[in-house]
Parts: structure tokens; sequence; C-alpha cells
């Protein structure tokens, strides 16, 4: 009886080993950027953020490399989101585009005011730098 107990350990041992395995591989060749990739800087470290980083991760054909986060809440400072970290606030977006290097800005905030996402626009204008903006989806 004990072979059957100790066959089955080791046999969810490999099964769980190799699913984690595969997955932190593909996790970490996401994170690395590839050449010609454009740095984005996301605004907004909630749902549509996390949601805009994943589809950047999954969809090589995009061609884009996630940055950072800003976000206003201060418990998601420093916090990451699939190891892309919160490196400060809305206020910090013109010191973060010239820090990171940024090459496009991704807004993702379908739930704020037209006045906020307006200013985040108006800023990225002033800088020269390309903007998306993440629509709300609703089901």
């Amino acid at each position: 009886r004990s072979v059957l107990v100790i066959d089955a350990l080791l046999l969810l041992v490999a099964v769980i080993g190799t699913r984690l395995g595969l997955k932190t591989l593909r996790y970490h060749f996401a994170l690395r950027g590839g050449a010609g990739h454009k740095r984005v800087l996301i605004v907004g470290a909630g749902d549509a953020g996390e949601m805009a980083v994943r589809e950047m991760f999954n969809n090589k054909s995009l061609q884009l490399q996630p940055v950072g986060f800003l976000d206003d809440d201060p418990s998601k400072k420093n916090a990451s989101i699939h190891g892309v970290r919160v490196v400060g606030n809305r206020a910090d977006l013109v010191a973060m585009i010239e820090k990171f290097n940024i090459d496009e800005v991704v807004i993702a905030m379908p739930s704020i005011g037209n006045g906020v996402v307006q200013e985040v626009i108006d800023t990225c204008d002033e800088r020269a730098v390309a903007y998306r903006q993440v629509r709300g989806i609703i089901i």
C-alpha cells in the first residue's frame, strides 16, 4: 500500500512542478522586452490596468513593454502587478516619462471623470508622448 501512496505523491509533485515551471518560464520571458518594443507607462493600477498589462505580455504583436504603473491610491504604492511595479501617482507623470524614457502612456481609468483623463492627455501632448485609452467593457 505504501508504494501506491508514494507513487501518487510523486506523480502529484511532478505534475505540479511541471506546470509551475512552465508558467514561470513563460512569465520570465514575457517580462523581457524585445528589441523595438515601445516602453509603456500605465496610468491606473486597477482592473483595467492589470488587464492591459496581461494583454501586453500575451500579445507580442503589440510590441509594448510595460515599465510601471501610476496610481493615486497610496495603498498601491510599490505594489507589483504581474511583475510591473507601481512607481508613483498621477502627479509624477512628467517625472516618470523622463526617468523611464517612456514612448507611450496607457490610460487605464475607465470609471474616472473626463477631467482627470484630459489632464493626462494634455501632459502627454505637451511631452509629445503617444497615448492610448482603455475603455470600460460592459457584459
